[in-house]
């Protein structure tokens, strides 16, 4: 049965069972003008009918599109990762994985003072409220949502003027922007709809975009600014919006909605996500791909950058297990143009650099003077000047593979950067270690400020690994994995100083080849968990992170690739006010590319002793080994498996 015999049918049902009209004007629902909008109209367009009619009949498609997708499906993209959180005022809840909600808290800033700008499409039919879909604001007066959503309500008049649609008695619909209906509030924040000032005709070359004028300046949200420019692939976005249970999505996805939203529907909600490759050879330059969670009633929620704060765009419609699709911010922007309306405009995040965006072997750049930063610093950790809190960098001894590369000037073998040092293997070309000191009452969040990877001119180029390895994901390569994080270091008195440290982490001297998923999750998650542990009144750490160097690390493209990594954390506790030292080693030796196939495994993260560490790389941690409250004093080999930083053991 296609659309147009579903409304055929719906007008003939109702025109021949009055009973059931009367039982539908028993709830408030007006069944003239429900048969009405089922009936075809001269203009082929729907008028308001509630929800369940409107949504029967589909919408066109942009033109590269399946034509099986309509414009009114929402849909659910990737089973696991995508949670759906609860927006209350200017905040949102976070999810239980740990790389996610360490990427979403460090958004927060930038994200949170938009949700407010949110809102809910509300129809009035009588007593009945439809919410029916999102709008958020976008200009002075002006909220934005999807064409198909403003035609449950409006329609053009015979000069192509967009209008309210009727009752019975002649009277608009009462429609409002509700900016909260949110998990666990009655409050409600309604205004009104005052008129329609942009409602195209459908057509699969146009975007599905309207414009709402709304009541009451005084009271409405700030507008959302703008990005400027398209969203690149894999950039980080939110969509905010209003998820409904959806009886068109396929029977598998049942259970995945069932665990994205526990039964909880209608309510403001933060879906994160990330910009998709789009993958049609006929796609308007207009359309954008994402695979945040939504379901119905998403339709008209706005993307937003997690880095910027900024839209980039307005979601409008999705297939499941492939994509959803959204109008870009740069349309919207032209959109409001031409009608004299004035959007604020921010430019866009910078794109995600892949891993092989490096500074060629030879290439000319601008030397930056190092010769001014100390680097680690062994003093680091309060009380200074009590001597069982120093803790020196650590030593290379006899035991450990290969050997230490000079620096070219033979002023020594450190490599002192910004709040961090690096001690490099010759032989193998890698860190041994890198030591960095963490003020985490001092940092900076330096979102969307990633440098090009650069060898370091203090060491001789032939000892520093620049590409090889490193690469695309699909052809069995290695991302350059940090071993002091980029955040680590990025604290200080001046945003400016931050910003050094960052650029600092990207010498390739700080980077060891890592399947590309390995620093993320509970690995990445370690030093904020140590923060949250340390004293409170002095919120200082110390990290050594490196290799576990063995003789039969397995060869990828002429380099020798480290299975295992090690990580020790050194704080004052805050409980016991003592120093604490806990290490840490995850391997990537089951993740590995296979030669026959690119295969990925599961990471494994323990909590090992630091006596251990030490046997295994032939480094020495001084005296942190007797602060280790893991270490029991014997020989054997203690291992705790981790799955979440509440199993490690700090004191």
């Amino acid at each position: 049965m296609n659309a147009e015999q579903l409304r055929r049918g719906v007008a003939r049902i109702l025109s021949r069972r009055p009973d059931i009209a009367a039982r539908l004007a028993q709830v408030g629902v007006d069944a003239p003008a429900i048969a009405r909008a089922a009936a075809p109209s001269d203009r082929g367009r729907l008028e308001f009918a509630g929800p369940a009619i409107a949504a029967a009949t589909g919408a066109a498609s942009p033109v590269g599109l399946p034509r099986s997708v309509s414009a009114e499906i929402e849909s659910i993209i990737e089973m696991v990762g995508r949670p759906t959180l609860f927006v209350s005022g200017d905040d949102f809840d976070l999810p239980a994985e740990e790389e996610l909600a360490l990427r979403l808290r460090a958004a927060r800033a930038a994200v949170a003072p938009r949700l407010r700008s949110v809102g809910r499409v509300e129809v009035f039919d009588g007593m009945v409220k439809w919410p029916i879909g999102t709008a958020w604001m976008v200009a002075e007066g002006i909220a934005v949502t999807n064409r198909h959503v403003a035609e449950r309500f409006a329609t053009t008049d015979a000069n192509g003027r967009p209008v309210l649609l009727t009752d019975l008695r002649g009277r608009p619909y009462r429609v409002v922007v509700d900016f909260r209906e949110e998990h666990g509030t009655i409050e409600e924040s309604e205004i009104a709809v005052e008129a329609v000032v942009y409602l195209p005709h459908r057509s699969s070359a146009v975007a599905d975009v309207a414009l709402l004028r709304l009541a009451g300046p005084g009271r409405l949200p700030p507008p959302i600014p703008l990005a400027t420019g398209t969203a690149a692939p894999d950039r980080w976005i939110a969509v905010v919006g209003y998820p409904q249970p959806d009886e068109r999505i396929p029977p598998e996805a049942r259970a995945v909605e069932e665990t994205y939203f526990s039964g909880v529907y209608g309510v403001k909600r933060l879906s994160p996500g990330q910009i998709d490759r789009l993958d049609l050879p006929a796609a308007p330059a207009w359309l954008l791909a994402h695979d945040a969670t939504t379901l119905g009633g998403n339709s008209g929620s706005v993307l937003l950058d997690l880095s910027t704060g900024a839209a980039v765009g307005l979601h409008f419609m999705g297939e499941y297990r492939r994509a959803n699709y959204a109008v870009a911010a740069d349309e919207i922007a032209r959109i409001l143009g031409d009608l004299g309306l004035a959007p604020t405009r921010v430019p866009a995040a910078p794109s995600p650099v892949p891993a092989e965006d490096v500074l060629p072997a030879g290439a000319v750049e601008a030397a930056e003077d190092l010769s001014g930063f100390a680097g680690y610093a062994a003093d680091f950790i309060l009380p200074r000047g009590d001597a069982s809190f120093e803790i020196p960098l650590p030593e290379v001894t006899g035991q450990a593979p290969g050997e230490v590369a000079t620096l070219t000037d033979g002023s020594g073998s450190v490599l002192h950067y910004r709040n961090f040092s690096v001690v490099m293997n010759a032989a193998r070309r890698l860190c041994y270690f890198s030591a960095v000191n963490i003020d985490g009452s001092k940092t900076f969040s330096i979102n969307g400020q990633r440098p090009r990877w650069r060898t370091d001119r203090r060491l001789d180029e032939a000892l520093q690994i620049i590409g090889e390895c490193y690469g695309p994901e699909d052809q069995g390569k290695f991302s350059r994995g940090h071993m002091t994080r980029r955040e680590d270091p990025n604290w200080g008195d001046r945003r400016e100083d931050a910003v050094t440290s960052n650029r600092h982490t990207f010498f390739v001297t700080n980077a060891c080849p890592q399947v590309q998923p390995f620093n993320a999750g509970l690995w990445l998650s370690l030093e904020n968990y140590a923060l949250e542990n340390c004293d409170q009144d002095d919120m200082r750490i110390s990290v050594f992170t490196g290799p576990i160097f063995r003789d039969d690390d397995p060869e990828f493209f002429g380099v020798p690739v480290p299975t295992a990594f090690f990580k020790i954390l050194a704080f004052r506790h805050d409980s016991t006010k003592a120093l604490s030292a806990t290490g840490y080693v995850m391997s990537q030796r089951d993740v590995l590319p296979s030669r026959e196939e690119f295969v990925f495994g599961q990471f494994r993260s323990s909590q090992v002793t630091i006596r251990h560490i030490e046997r295994e790389t032939g480094l020495s941690f001084h005296h942190l080994r007797d602060h280790d409250p893991f270490d029991d004093g014997t020989e054997a080999v203690a291992v705790r498996w981790l799955r979440r930083p509440t199993d490690i053991r700090f004191a």
